[in-house]
């Protein structure tokens, strides 16, 4: 999720491309990684450092700009936020794509490979609340990979067991 973000709902990309703003940029990141939450965790996560009732406020300004700028990207349940559950996020992508290699019988194609050799989870973000995610993604990488790479061994494909190795080692 970068700003160059587009929205994917049931297979289907937006046609329209978005601006996105550091501060939406943050909040849709926050809900697709940490699923649905109250308003009140939102804001104290996102603006630690407001008051309570300026963090409130930044979220409900958010919330309205996510709302025009991507109408039914968020949805709402009592006090809690979350993404249209038709959005796909990239992350989630990947952690599908670990689930099916970790599947023994799984056949991976080069292109869902490649997705997992480039899938650094919100890179140049320094947040606190972010990188305790950044690092459990890595982790889970790293193995993935490594998987991976004794699988290629085992089928005696080298030349891909060497490139997985290597983006193992450097993850």
């Amino acid at each position: 999720m970068t700003p160059a973000a587009r929205v994917v709902r049931n297979k289907v990309e937006q046609a329209q491309p978005f601006a996105v703003t550091d501060v939406l940029d943050y909040l849709i990141a926050a809900l697709a990684l940490l699923g649905a939450r109250s308003r009140h965790f939102l804001a104290g996560r996102l603006w630690p450092d407001s008051s309570e009732a300026q963090a409130a406020g930044s979220l409900r300004a958010s919330v309205f700009q996510v709302n025009h700028q991507l109408p039914n990207l968020l949805c709402f349940s009592n006090d809690s936020l979350f993404l249209d559950p038709a959005v796909t996020v990239d992350f989630q992508r990947v952690r599908w794509l670990i689930a099916d290699i970790e599947n023994a019988g799984a056949e991976i194609s080069a292109a869902a490979t490649d997705d997992l050799l480039e899938a650094d989870l919100l890179p140049g973000w320094y947040d606190d609340w972010v990188i305790g995610h950044q690092e459990r993604h890595r982790e889970l990488r790293i193995q993935t990979l490594e998987r991976l790479c004794l699988a290629h061994l085992a089928a005696g494909r080298y030349a891909s067991a060497g490139s997985t190795g290597s983006a193992a080692l450097w993850a």
